[in-house]
């Protein structure tokens, strides 16, 4: 049910109080419109929670790229009745195995079927095995339940990259001290979950230790979208170390990730450089409309990577970025910037 269903229920339920009957009072019509507000709350963590399912049905880790799934030998690779805790073990080892040259993983794809065969009363080995392929993501997904909680969080102190799990099935509260401890102990090799995770507490302590982990990540980008609607969390500066830093990067993709965020903190020379990137003949599509958009989210400026080039040319000089906007505009007459 949308949000705008909801609202013509709520006029109806206000209106029909009053209609051939005592005229809804204010306390009546305050009560209905708290309903309706906490009716909102939920529908939005819930279609939060789908857009996230809906992100993780699919990983695509080459856009372009084939599966590569080597079905002839997972044809050959059977389950025995009743098997034992080393023949199951034997069963995903061989699934990981010919699944080792895949580029691309979904949740239709035939090894998930397979490790589902392995059933929950094999969760230990299952877990074993998480980090050995990406479709243990989408088997645990559909296979975990309240009643492994303790399990998974246990779990989660030796394998971080549970935190997806944790995340999935609401439990990142119940394992807030072990988040937040880990933002200290090991900041360089947290998953961005990890940091989604720990930026929905709001906890200010955090603050330094998640800015930090911003500025020095290979992706801030991520980072960036899991801590930028953090209340109170202060990130000017800190995208300016970050840029600073990733501007002088050997490798074009991580500086593509960090310009793409530089630019909406008013880095001209993260804009200039976002543009001239266009030009290249070799550049990936996917990073392509990623700078399009974002050049058009701070310039409202679209077109051609030519066209793109000519309007920079033009008017670098003469633009300076609106703090309240978050875009940049045409130097006003006798402005000093």
């Amino acid at each position: 049910m949308n949000k705008f269903l909801l609202l013509l229920m709520a006029a109806g339920l206000v209106s029909c109080l009053g209609y051939n009957c005592k005229a809804a009072d204010s306390e009546t019509e305050r009560q209905t419109l708290q309903i309706l507000k906490e009716m909102n709350k939920k529908l939005d963590a819930i279609d939060a929670r789908l857009k996230k399912l809906e992100e993780r049905k699919s990983v695509n880790t080459a856009p372009g790229v084939n599966n590569n799934t080597d079905n002839a030998a997972l044809e050959k690779i059977t389950l025995p009745a009743n098997p034992t805790k080393e023949q199951v073990s034997e069963y995903i080892q061989k699934i990981v195995n010919a699944s080792r040259d895949q580029r691309s993983f979904s949740s239709r794809d035939l090894q998930v079927a397979m490790l589902e065969r392995v059933g929950k009363k094999n969760l230990d080995i299952l877990l074993n095995y998480y980090d050995s392929t990406l479709y243990m993501q989408f088997v645990l997904q559909d296979m975990v339940s309240e009643s492994d909680k303790e399990v998974i969080l246990n779990a989660l102190k030796e394998k971080h990259s549970l935190i997806g799990i944790v995340l999935h099935m609401g439990w990142e509260r119940d394992a807030k001290d072990l988040i937040i401890q880990e933002l200290k102990n090991n900041r360089n090799n947290l998953p961005s979950e990890w940091i989604e995770a720990a930026a929905s507490f709001n906890e200010p302590k955090t603050y330094p230790d998640l800015i930090e982990i911003f500025i020095h990540s290979r992706n801030p980008s991520i980072i960036y979208k899991a801590i930028r609607k953090t209340p109170g969390i202060e990130l000017k500066e800190a995208v300016s170390k970050m840029w600073d830093k990733k501007r002088l990067s050997n490798f074009s993709w991580e500086k593509d990730d960090a310009a793409i965020v530089a630019v909406e903190w008013g880095h001209l020379d993260a804009l200039t450089y976002l543009i001239n990137r266009l030009k290249q003949p070799q550049l990936n599509q996917h990073i392509s409309e990623e700078i399009k958009n974002a050049v058009w989210q701070t310039t409202g400026q679209s077109g051609s990577a030519e066209e793109l080039a000519k309007w920079m040319k033009e008017n670098s000089d003469k633009l300076t970025f609106d703090d309240k906007t978050g875009k940049y505009v045409m130097k006003k007459a006798g402005d000093a910037k």
